[in-house]
């Protein structure tokens, strides 16, 4: 969202000091980091680089200050215009590219077939000639050692699902890399992670659940936690490993 926010930056700070409110009994009622609110109120662009998360955190804000802003209302509507276009674009887009890809699949398909035929009726007549057997045995080690191989390299890849009941947002560190997500209602998103994934911050966390190892887990029933750990040992809230819980 390209949204001017120094002029709403003012009118926030403004009346957080009109009804007396210091940032830290904003950060404890809207449970959102202090950092966080520091920059909203100190740096202008922080708002544009950190969309969507900060366009949440503002919203809470907003509505507990009881501040109607009409400018952040309307780029609200502006936005969710643009996003439908965008969908439709796309979606025309990825129509025609299925299209072609299905051309192309069947031109693939008829020339691997050919290539197949000509390739074993090559090898049939070769062996026919030679005379010559693969030993059975020599086969099946071949086919358990690339196995292990593979399994190997699976071993440290650790997978989990976040299943949205309703709009969710999130900030979160995967294997030290910085992300920040917004899932519509009945999104899914699969993540990948060798080591932990930690989560700072989820908004409407009560509509989460964490699917793993075919288990679903529900973080909470309040709107918004903190300090969420998560490794191939299980899922952390407050010091409890929740996936131990509901075995």
């Amino acid at each position: 969202m390209n949204f001017d926010f120094e002029n709403l930056q003012q009118i926030i700070k403004e009346e957080r000091e009109k009804q007396n409110l210091s940032l830290e009994d904003i950060s404890k009622k809207i449970k959102v980091p202090l950092y966080v609110l520091k920059e909203l109120e100190t740096d202008p662009s922080f708002f544009n680089k950190n969309y969507p998360y900060s366009f949440y955190v503002v919203r809470e804000i907003l509505n507990l200050l009881k501040i109607e802003d009409l400018d952040f209302n309307l780029a609200e509507e502006e936005e969710k215009k643009q996003n439908k276009q965008l969908k439709k674009e796309n979606g025309s887009f990825l129509s025609n590219l299925k299209n072609k890809i299905i051309s192309m699949f069947k031109l693939l398909f008829l020339s691997f077939s050919l290539f197949t035929f000509f390739f074993l009726n090559y090898s049939f007549q070769k062996q026919k000639e030679e005379k010559k057997e693969i030993p059975l045995i020599e086969y099946n080690e071949k086919i358990n050692k690339d196995f292990s191989i593979n399994q190997k390299k699976l071993e440290n890849i650790h997978k989990l699902q976040l299943i949205a009941k309703k709009d969710i947002w999130l900030s979160a560190i995967v294997d030290g890399k910085q992300h920040i997500f917004n899932l519509k209602k009945n999104n899914k998103l699969d993540i990948s992670f060798k080591e932990k994934i930690y989560f700072e911050t989820i908004g409407n966390a009560d509509g989460l659940i964490i699917k793993v190892n075919n288990k679903n887990i529900k973080l909470t029933e309040n709107d918004i936690i903190h300090n969420i750990f998560v490794d191939k040992s299980g899922i952390f809230k407050n010091g409890y490993n929740l996936l131990k819980e509901n075995s």
